[in-house]
């Protein structure tokens, strides 16, 4: 559709991909033909195998793919020389938990975070009483702000998976609700109030 539309082709895209794949791996392409594909990093190719030094060079070239450029220098794509935040390159097309979850590993980076699991405990308990506080007007026109209270409570439920190892999205889904025997297969992992009756 798009090449038909006159946007682009498949040959583009796959020309894309490669200069990217070529300009962000100098160790692998060497450091000419990276700075060929545009690498405007000034980065180590003879990393000699070090993992650390592979993922210095990989983060310094994404970070020069997002600078400004300097005269003389054009845009490796279309969209022009602004410099997006940090955060804002993270895709809103994600699953939300996916999403949350990237957010937080770049704000960990940026050196916005919380040092362990336990210091995320108070923040998970203060969402919950802002969630408690906003549900409890029972004021319908509050939806908005209820909706809003219980994001913020799930975005840092996810944070604190992302300093367990635990990714939230795979341990929803492992999560097996209980209810009343008619309702479950097999087994109980996720316990549900017992007050509400399901049969």
């Amino acid at each position: 559709m798009a090449a038909n539309e006159g946007h682009f082709t498949i040959a583009d895209v796959l020309d894309h991909l490669n200069r990217k794949l070529v300009r962000r791996h100098p160790h692998v392409f060497g450091d000419e033909a990276s700075r060929a594909a545009g690498n405007r990093a000034d980065v180590d190719a003879a990393v000699e195998g070090s993992a650390a030094a592979v993922l210095r060079n990989w983060e310094e070239i994404k970070a020069a793919e997002k600078r400004p450029l300097g005269a003389g220098e054009t845009p490796e794509n279309e969209a022009g020389n602004q410099q997006p935040s940090r955060l804002n390159t993270v895709p809103r097309s994600m699953p939300a938990l996916a999403e949350a979850a990237k957010l937080g590993a770049k704000a960990q980076k940026a050196g916005f975070d919380w040092p362990n699991w336990r210091d995320v405990l108070p923040k998970l308990a203060e969402e919950t009483a802002e969630l408690e506080a906003e549900a409890a007007s029972g004021d319908p026109e509050r939806h908005p702000a209820i909706e809003a209270e219980l994001g913020d409570l799930l975005f840092t439920v996810v944070h604190l998976g992302r300093h367990l190892g635990v990714d939230a999205e795979m341990a929803l889904r492992n999560c097996k609700p209980s209810f009343p025997a008619p309702l479950s297969r097999d087994g109980n992992r996720c316990a549900l109030p017992a007050r509400r009756s399901f049969a």
